[in-house]
């Protein structure tokens, strides 16, 4: 790559510096460097606590799968335009597996416990049989699967290989069920493995959903050490399987959308009603139905003007770095695609670097990514910039949801025509100018799609805001968190109204 083209991924890079590299840096410094007390906090059976958690996070993440595939396959039509039908549904299933990906885990939880858990005659009944414990655990799964089959959704139309020339193939033999069902299997393949790698991913980095449920998850406790003072060395030391296995996932999800790069993805024959009948009802039984009930408490509890006193500047701070994270989301989504265009071996391989770690840096707890970027400007000369601003606030959640940025943009790449690539090859086309000319649009698209993504997933993100924000500084989603603990329903309600509002506005 020439001179001028790092002006298109060199931005990206050095967020990625700012934001990940050096705050794993400075904490893998600060564990090396800091004692271990042997009666300071740390976590017993840590690689069993993380095989609960991946156990959790596969649970999760196979019938999510299972939930999000026709889904998948019809928002692929859709966005293909193949068929009328599709094309013109197109918008509302875009909206409709988009904006639930943009809400909180622990919210879809506060949702379901609401409509199952204390109020009604159900909670009577687990109290009185002792069964509160394991309701939770349920609906906890099912709070989690709920949330997750969106973005399962997402990857599968990313990764969807199907063709309308092998769906009429397939009616010409007379093929059966299974038949079918095995070449769909074959030309998902890709899409499918992004979706369970994805979907794990994010269950092992959740901790909010765990914590508000109670249940123990290795996020919760890594949490749980740090608010009881523990250092880095000792969270690493209690951290280090979890650290493990989000690099063995976030190698083998980067490698998936590697796959979805390597095979074009094809226009999907057209579906007929009952696949947009099926997604309806998935949608509604999902989502709609305990945002409902939970909404439904609005029209007699409505008191915005209290609401807006003490909350107000909260969502104006989470709005401000929700903005800044997206802004520098965008840099690494068009970096990441520029990169793929028109950089050589090297530039490749160091954008597949920079992605597998922005992948580590999204799968493991929170707790850890603040930890690291408070060890590493939590400083004299850094600290009043960086530290003891928002700022730290945005690179946490840079850290957070960059990788989906990274995603997006080497997924824009893969899209070119590969008669464009090869002449943009041959002619050795690697400035800055010469690829906005040749793929301008789809650089743009990447780094817009990426703002929006980051934008909206910013807006719910606790552990790691709750945990930079500075002093007298509070965050939305933060506060949500606590009402939703001591069971202030009218101020969540209140904060689902907002976040909704922000969804729907990233999602269009």
């Amino acid at each position: 790559m020439r001179r001028s083209g790092w002006l298109l991924v060199g931005p990206g890079m050095l967020v990625w510096l700012a934001a990940v590299a050096i705050p794993a840096v400075a904490l893998a410094i600060a564990g090396a460097a800091g004692a271990v007390a042997e009666d300071g906090p740390g976590m017993r059976h840590a690689l069993g606590l993380l095989g609960i958690t991946l156990a959790w996070a596969f649970w999760v993440a196979v019938p999510a799968v299972l939930l999000g595939w026709v889904p998948g396959r019809l928002l692929h039509a859709a966005l293909a335009g193949a068929g009328s039908r599709s094309a013109l549904a197109a918008p509302a299933i875009v909206l409709a597996l988009l904006v639930p990906v943009f809400l909180p885990a622990n919210l879809a939880y506060f949702a379901w416990w609401q409509v199952l858990g204390p109020d009604g005659a159900m909670g009577a009944w687990m109290i009185r049989h002792d069964l509160v414990a394991p309701a939770r655990q349920l609906v906890l799964w099912l709070a989690l699967v709920c949330w997750a089959w969106p973005l399962a959704a997402w990857c599968v139309a990313a990764g969807c290989g199907a063709s309308a020339e092998t769906a009429w193939a397939l009616r010409l033999d007379g093929a059966g069920r299974r038949a079918r069902l095995r070449t769909a299997l074959l030309e998902d393949r890709a899409g499918l493995g992004l979706a369970v790698s994805i979907v794990v991913l994010f269950t092992l980095g959740n901790t909010s959903a765990f914590d508000l449920a109670q249940v123990r998850s290795i996020g919760f406790e890594i949490r749980t050490l740090d608010t009881q003072g523990a250092s880095p060395a000792e969270l690493l030391r209690s951290a280090w399987p979890a650290v493990a296995a989000a690099l063995a996932l976030a190698a083998f999800a980067w490698r998936a959308v590697g796959r979805i790069a390597v095979h074009p993805i094809g226009a999907p024959p057209p579906r007929g009603r009952g696949s947009l009948a099926a997604v309806a009802a998935i949608v509604l039984a999902t989502v709609v139905l305990p945002t409902a009930l939970l909404l439904g408490r609005l029209g007699t509890e409505s008191r915005w003007g209290e609401f807006l006193s003490l909350y107000g500047p909260a969502a104006a701070n989470t709005l401000a770095t929700s903005a800044g994270a997206a802004a520098a989301g965008a840099l690494i989504g068009l970096g990441t695609a520029a990169a793929r265009l028109g950089g050589g071996r090297a530039v490749r391989f160091g954008s597949s670097a920079t992605g597998t770690t922005l992948l580590l840096a999204g799968a493991i707890p929170g707790t850890l990514v603040a930890a690291g970027v408070a060890a590493a400007y939590n400083r004299d000369m850094s600290g009043p910039l960086i530290y003891d601003t928002p700022v730290a606030v945005v690179l946490g959640l840079v850290a957070c949801f960059g990788f989906v940025a990274a995603c997006i943009g080497r997924l824009a790449a893969a899209g070119e025509p590969r008669t464009l690539a090869d002449a943009r090859r041959m002619d050795g086309v690697s400035t800055a100018g010469a690829l906005l000319r040749t793929a301008g649009p789809r650089l743009l698209a990447a780094g817009g799609s990426s703002a929006a993504v980051v934008f909206a997933l910013s807006m719910s993100e606790v552990i790691v805001s709750a945990r930079l924000q500075p002093p007298g500084w509070d965050a939305l989603a933060a506060s949500m968190l606590n009402a939703m603990h001591y069971q202030h329903t009218e101020t969540v309600m209140h904060a689902v109204v907002v976040l909704l509002g922000m969804a729907i506005v990233g999602a269009m």
